[in-house]
């Protein structure tokens, strides 16, 4: 194992994951739900794109605003998640 893959002591543990072979996973650092927003950022703005790509104006527009929408039920709902 090389050394700057090699954790703090008492702060993290190495886990084998399925498709990548070695990772640190540290405890603490970003909360599930903060990595689960993210996620779903990075997905409606892929699907955006895809969309910006492959539809034509008024398709690509309702696409965009309904995309626009969920984006924002998603942050309300992670805003409301981190106050509970």
């Amino acid at each position: 194992m090389h050394a700057s893959f090699v954790p703090a002591a008492g702060e993290c543990r190495v886990t084998q994951a399925v498709l990548v072979s070695y990772l640190p996973v540290c405890h603490n650092e970003i909360p599930v739900m903060k990595t689960r927003l993210i996620l779903a950022m990075g997905a409606y703005a892929f699907l955006a794109l895809l969309a910006g790509f492959t539809l034509q104006h008024p398709f690509r527009t309702a696409v965009w605003v309904l995309l626009g929408g969920m984006a924002i039920k998603t942050i309300i709902a992670a805003r409301s998640e981190e106050t509970k």
